[in-house]
């Protein structure tokens, strides 16, 4: 859908490739991106062969349809969330999604049968957009929390959107669903304070960093486990 790169040297775009299974020849391969740095972050795929990309953008003409968040870029940078058809000749949705400052989306899944999508990621954003949230406000002061964000299956709004993180920096880097949709969420957290639920692991392990693995109920909007 986007036959030339977009940014300017030496700026990047993100860009989409799918291989046939049968040679490896493409099935289709497209830029995407706008004037600025964008780059593509990670991808899943659903049952219809839909494609659905988060990352990071810096372009304030990065593509949009049918955005859940009416402005474009509101910081230095923001995530985003692209759903392509099947083909990979068009934008089914394509939204920005943050706040004041940096943002960034780091993993997505989806959900086959209701058509959500879970970003999950990290913000230095005070205003980041929130929907039914776990944790209200940014903790991390002028460094990152991890976020998690549910976006309906039509890809018009936030089903849930939430801050996760202490008083250091947090990343939320990996995120899978299970059969009942529940959330799953690892990362690393630089936080002696970060969140913790029924935790297996009650205190910060030592060194500059620790990993960190939770489980969120959706329907409840709560952390099942932290740890």
């Amino acid at each position: 859908f986007q036959p030339a790169i977009a940014g300017i040297d030496p700026s990047t775009d993100a860009f989409v490739t799918k291989l046939n299974p049968d040679d490896l020849s493409f099935a289709y391969s497209t830029y995407l991106g706008g004037g600025e740095p964008d780059s593509g972050n990670a991808i899943a795929v659903n049952g219809s062969g839909n494609a659905f990309i988060t990352g990071v953008t810096g372009s304030g003409d990065f593509p949009t349809r049918q955005p859940f968040q009416s402005t474009a870029l509101r910081g230095v940078s923001e995530a985003f969330v692209t759903k392509l058809s099947r083909d990979g000749t068009s934008l089914l949705y394509s939204s920005n999604l943050g706040g004041n400052r940096n943002d960034a989306g780091l993993d997505i899944a989806v959900d086959d049968d209701s058509g959500r999508v879970v970003v999950v990621g990290a913000t230095s954003s005070t205003d980041f957009p929130l929907a039914r949230p776990l944790q209200p406000a940014l903790k991390g002061g002028a460094s990152f929390d991890g976020f998690v964000t549910v976006v309906n299956g039509s890809g018009s709004g936030l089903v849930m959107s939430t801050y996760l993180g202490g008083t250091s920096r947090d990343e939320i880097t990996s995120v899978a669903l299970d059969a009942a949709a529940d959330i799953y969420i690892a990362g690393r957290t630089f936080s002696a304070d970060f969140p913790r639920v029924n935790a297996i692991q009650t205190t910060f392990g030592g060194g500059s960093l620790n990993a960190f693995v939770a489980k969120i109920d959706l329907s409840r909007s709560r952390l099942v486990f932290s740890t």
